[in-house]
């Protein structure tokens, strides 16, 4: 079988967004944008993640 690896790209600075926080972690419906990715990832059964 062969191993699973995800990658997140999650570079963006979110200046459009007038803000220093980096897009990922600004909050949709409470959370960080980032942890709807993670959350997901971690039902799978993935070898590594990477950000």
């Amino acid at each position: 079988m062969v191993d699973t690896h995800v990658l997140i790209l999650a570079a963006g600075m979110g200046t459009r967004m007038k803000s220093a926080f980096p897009k990922v972690l600004h909050r949709v419906a409470g959370r960080p944008m980032i942890e709807y990715a993670l959350r997901a990832i971690s039902a799978l059964n993935v070898a590594s993640t990477t950000v």
